[in-house]
């Protein structure tokens, strides 16, 4: 079941080691520790928290933003396709756990976990909220959007040809990952 919560301390946050969890931090002084990695917290920061990820906060003076809570069992009703897509992207977030938004996208993920907020809280006693599940879905994505402009955006002039490799690549993987 998909769970969204507000935080003003990642202290006070638990989850499943069954769950994934993305942090929207959206003020933050201080730093966080996943697996061995420590990551410190800044502003407007997407973290993610791989299943089976173990994850603690140290002292932070200022800490506010939103969690969501969520297992695999969250998309029943998806394609098979975006499910795929949110495995393959999910995997990567695991690996590198923190996406830092710039400042103009900010007001956009913000909106996104405000939203699921407010969902979340309106109808909790259903198992399955599917209005919640494609607005994790849509979230997910747009994770996906960002995290892809930004490898591109990362090559220079002089790999041109890198960056067209790794953007053919994702499509040919996005329209061939079922053969």
């Amino acid at each position: 079941m998909i769970n969204v919560s507000k935080y003003f301390s990642l202290k006070n946050l638990s989850f499943e080691s069954d769950q994934h969890c993305i942090l929207w931090v959206k003020k933050a002084n201080g730093t966080i520790h996943i697996g061995n990695k420590e990551f410190l917290l800044e502003d407007n920061d997407l973290i993610t928290i791989g299943k089976g990820q173990s994850f603690r906060a140290t002292d932070e003076p200022l800490m506010e933003g939103y969690a969501v809570f969520f297992d695999d069992s969250d998309f029943p009703n998806s394609s098979v396709d975006s499910v795929c897509r949110i495995v393959i992207m999910y995997n990567q977030f695991r690996i590198h756990n923190k996406i830092s938004v710039p400042e103009k996208l900010a007001v956009e993920f913000d909106h996104l976990f405000i939203l699921m907020y407010k969902e979340s809280k309106t109808n909790s006693e259903q198992k399955v909220n599917p209005i919640l599940s494609l607005l994790l879905q849509t979230l997910i994505l747009k994770m996906e959007q960002f995290v892809k402009k930004d490898l591109l955006d990362d090559f220079g002039e002089d790999d041109v040809d890198e960056a067209k490799v790794l953007s053919d690549f994702l499509k040919l993987l996005e329209t061939n990952f079922s053969k």
